[in-house]
């Protein structure tokens, strides 16, 4: 085992990627015997004392052996590295742009759509109640802007057109699975009911926040000649496979909105509180 020259203390020696490092404590100064190559015997003494002027030590001076520091090694981002970045997120976009369709084509999405254009219905009937003493346009006379008059004959889209400024276009009067039917494009000369998907709730007030005021129209439950389904206190609603597969949406007078499959119907929407409540097919 070689030794100090100095103090004559055995030396610690390590061979890290060709290099010996021996530290001194005294002065935390180091030196490398390079070459690549440490041969265990006398020679160590010599090649210590070629590579460092001892005679500044004192007497005395240990040395342990250090770790040589790691060589980081900085990289570039070359051209070709950023072409095949920009070469995958073209490749992902593409993907996303080509499922993106489908997926708003898809019946959960719809059934979101449906139900958002239901709210948005809600909030124009309560808009619109609000400039009318709390009423809904069904129970403010025509003279009045309101639709009163026109509640017996079963139509629907009037009731919608008294509230065009609230809803602001038509195009929320159509659940995009309804197949069979199209939205309409303007209120004034091409609003029918063939273009109308939801029913309309005739007895429903503002006082009655569960009150029924619309939903999905493709309901199974008997019709009167004029279209109009008559709730009484156990009425179940139940729904076609036509438009949600046989589950449907109901607008509550309060601006909730709730799913129902068939032979379902909550307890909390409840009828209206004079027994009926007469809803109004498109």
């Amino acid at each position: 085992m070689p030794t100090c020259p100095i103090c004559a203390k055995p030396l610690e020696t390590v061979r890290q990627r060709e290099d010996v490092f021996y530290t001194c404590v005294t002065t935390g100064s180091a030196m490398t015997l390079s070459q690549g190559r440490h041969v265990l015997g006398d020679s160590i003494a010599t090649k210590l004392l070629r590579l460092m002027k001892l005679s500044r030590f004192q007497t005395g001076v240990e040395w342990r052996t250090v770790m040589p520091p790691r060589k980081r090694f900085a990289t570039a981002f070359t051209v070709t590295d950023l072409l095949v970045v920009i070469g995958l997120l073209m490749l992902l976009a593409t993907m996303l742009l080509a499922v993106l369709p489908r997926l708003r084509r898809g019946p959960v999405a719809q059934k979101i759509t449906c139900v958002n254009n239901l709210k948005q219905i809600g909030l124009s009937f309560r808009t619109w109640a609000l400039d009318n003493s709390d009423h809904f346009p069904m129970r403010v006379s025509v003279t009045n802007g309101g639709t009163m008059e026109l509640v017996g004959n079963g139509t629907v889209f009037p009731h919608f057109e008294a509230m065009s400024n609230e809803l602001n276009t038509p195009v929320i009067l159509h659940c995009p699975e309804d197949k069979k039917r199209t939205c309409a494009a303007n209120f004034t000369n091409d609003l029918t009911d063939k273009k109308i998907s939801y029913f309309v709730g005739l007895d429903s007030c503002d006082d009655d926040p569960l009150g029924i005021l619309a939903g999905d129209r493709n309901l199974t439950n008997a019709q009167t000649p004029n279209r109009v389904v008559i709730l009484t206190t156990n009425t179940v609603l139940g729904w076609t496979k036509e438009v949600h597969r046989r589950t449907g949406h109901l607008l509550f007078a309060d601006g909730s909105v709730d799913s129902f499959t068939n032979g379902l119907l909550s307890a909390s929407s409840r009828v209206w509180s004079a027994g009926t409540n007469r809803l109004a097919i498109p």
